[in-house]
């Protein structure tokens, strides 16, 4: 099994229906699995590090406001 891979990757958050989504400059989307509270941080753009769990989900260690 491959080893997961770790991504520092900037966007804006949306809600999504289960997981909120990181929606980045060129139109990737990304589900995002974050640990804490993220209501304040939806529609702004934000740095994301994280760790890919599946294939367009990133488990979040870390959410910084641009």
């Amino acid at each position: 099994m491959p080893r997961p891979s770790t991504h520092i990757i900037e966007g804006l958050i949306l809600q999504g229906s289960v997981y909120p989504i990181l929606r980045t400059d060129d139109g990737g989307r990304w589900q995002l699995d974050l640990p804490q509270h993220y209501h304040a941080m939806v529609n702004r753009r934000v740095r994301v590090e994280g760790t890919r769990s599946q294939f367009d989900m990133l488990d979040v260690t870390r959410v910084t406001a641009l």
